[in-house]
């Protein structure tokens, strides 16, 4: 597999970021990252081939990357702590003492407990008193089901239509 990065200065004009957003979705429908490093915004792909790609899709250049990425991932993969009270992280990082954790080697299906929204999620869970109920549909890698558990909800059902995702969860 190929990875393709497209990066565009921080600073950009946010209309164009959203329109690099919707250019990316037609040309990368298998999904991609958006990472903020170094003051860029970068948009990490993964894709079968560099096919059809373009080599700038308009002021963002759009460059191949090593293909070791099945591995090189890892490397930004990084656990926290959640609210004092929940440990979210890779199997490679030791958890904190004391703290329940959430170990998430998702490989190919979507969550990593670092995306805002599922961080949001994440501390509302560890907000909220232990125990009642918790559906996650689209549960991705499992990690606000697992979390969910893990802070004494119950039951808890995860649902999704990718077979990558229900086997990962």
């Amino acid at each position: 597999m190929t990875i393709r990065a497209l990066a565009r200065p921080s600073e950009a004009d946010p209309q164009a970021i959203e329109e690099l957003r919707v250019r990316a979705y037609e040309l990368l429908p298998d999904g991609f990252e958006e990472l903020e490093q170094d003051g860029r915004l970068q948009v990490v792909a993964y894709a079968e081939s560099a096919e059809g790609l373009p080599d700038e899709l308009g002021p963002w250049t759009v460059e191949q990357v090593e293909d070791d990425w099945a591995d090189r991932w890892r490397e930004f993969h990084h656990g926290r702590t959640i609210a004092g009270r929940l440990f979210v992280g890779p199997p490679w990082e030791q958890p904190p003492a004391g703290i329940p954790a959430v170990v998430i080697d998702p490989g190919r299906a979507f969550g990593t407990g670092g995306h805002p929204t599922t961080l949001a999620s994440l501390e509302l869970l560890a907000s909220l008193p232990p125990g009642g109920p918790l559906l996650d549909l689209g549960c991705g890698s499992g990690v606000l089901s697992i979390a969910a558990l893990r802070l004494g909800f119950d039951p808890v059902l995860a649902c999704d239509v990718d077979p990558v995702c229900i086997e990962v969860t």
